[in-house]
């Protein structure tokens, strides 16, 4: 018995996979898979890194806020758990598979095709023992093949970046989502690479193909969603037409029957391009259509006061050192919202009180020493202000220094 015998058939080498092979190795020789990838890579972590930055912010915002209240021995269930979305952040890496990702799977099909017909090896290659369809599937399973690795290269990085980036770990869940929207996009761009790949096949120039293909991209990725968004009258108008005119119900349905005809034809435009249903179904999955920061909390309310004291300056008011934290203020600063105003304010690092004393302008105190008792004050914009909330023993003397 022969050695060829021994080796199970699914290990035995076919065309397919001997051509698939042979294209990898010349691609990966050549580079040009590699710095198209890392071009995409970098174009989509941009995207990423500066969402990145801002829910991290966020995160700290709110932990920092929760610690302040266990800090004054209150429950952090006082401020509600905020609802963070990492995986919203991808939205920008998606947008550029779009548009990036199908313009590269274009130009992939095209070398793949034009190099075999370059070196003149296409006729060749024919000659030998095996079937069209072998050599075109072998050719086309390298391409989908590079990719598949290229858009894992990228959004595995992604992944990685915004897991500690973001100060939000991602779960097992997120993870099955990512990959979700990986297949789908290794879909999305086999579409574009079969059209430049077989064109480029069956064309007398390959450069004509290449422009047909960057044509059909052109319209399927950039005029038909676009045009499908402009003629949207929703899309022109924050929260939709009908409702910034108060229109009810009954009478929308009666309007919208007098444009049947132009949202059929702007909704079979819509639905024409593959990259608009590629975007909804990864929105869909990435939950990307609110924003990627957390869920907005209401406004905890302070009670304010005028200052009775003579010579007051009318710009101040004076807030009680209440405990109310505003969760989305700057790290570590709690804010008070009073009269609709914003003040800005901070407890002391020494006595845990609040300053009580706040302009309108928003500016906020600087803790001095005071020269009397060694122990601190408040001082306002460089003028010596009350000890109100303070713990100082001169905080019953009406604040003089």
């Amino acid at each position: 018995m022969s050695d060829a015998a021994l080796i199970p058939a699914r290990l035995t080498p076919t065309p397919v996979r001997t051509i698939a092979a042979k294209d990898i190795r010349d691609a990966l020789r050549d580079r040009f898979i590699l710095i198209v990838t890392a071009f995409l890579g970098l174009a989509a972590l941009v995207a990423l890194v500066t969402g990145a930055i801002a829910l991290r912010s966020d995160v700290a915002t709110y932990e920092a806020a929760k610690a302040t209240l266990l800090a004054l021995g209150k429950s952090a269930d006082a401020i509600k758990a905020p609802e963070f979305y990492p995986l919203r952040l991808l939205r920008g890496a998606i947008e550029q598979i779009e548009i990036i990702g199908a313009a590269i799977a274009i130009l992939i099909g095209y070398r793949s095709a034009a190099s075999e017909r370059g070196r003149q090896t296409l006729a060749l290659m024919l000659t030998r023992p095996m079937r069209r369809w072998q050599f075109v599937a072998g050719k086309a399973l390298a391409g989908i093949g590079l990719l598949a690795g290229g858009l894992a290269l990228v959004l595995g990085g992604l992944t990685l970046v915004l897991h500690f980036m973001s100060g939000i770990g991602l779960g097992a869940d997120d993870l099955l989502r990512i990959a979700v929207v990986w297949g789908v996009a290794v879909a999305y761009t086999a579409c574009f690479f079969l059209v430049s790949f077989i064109l480029s096949l069956h064309m007398k120039q390959p450069s004509h193909a290449l422009l047909v293909a960057f044509a059909v991209w052109l319209t399927l990725v950039l005029i038909a969603p676009q045009i499908g968004d402009t003629l949207d009258p929703d899309n022109q108008v924050a929260g939709g037409v009908f409702k910034q005119l108060n229109i009810a119900k009954p009478d929308q349905v009666e309007i919208m029957k007098g444009f049947a005809t132009f949202e059929t034809v702007r909704g079979g435009i819509e639905q024409a391009s593959v990259t608009k249903h590629f975007e909804r179904f990864t929105f869909a999955v990435l939950g990307i259509k609110a924003s990627a920061g957390p869920s907005p909390q209401p406004r905890p309310a302070c009670k304010s006061l005028i200052s009775k004291e003579p010579n007051h300056d009318p710009q101040e008011t004076r807030l009680d050192a209440c405990a109310c934290l505003h969760p989305w203020a700057d790290a570590g600063q709690p804010r008070v919202f009073a009269d609709r105003n914003r003040y800005g304010w901070r407890r002391c690092a020494r006595c845990g009180r609040g300053a009580a004393w706040h302009r309108s302008d928003g500016r906020r105190h600087r803790w001095r020493r005071s020269e009397r008792s060694g122990r601190h004050r408040p001082r306002l914009h460089g003028k010596p202000a009350r000890h109100d909330g303070c713990a100082c023993p001169l905080r019953d003397q009406g604040g003089a220094g």
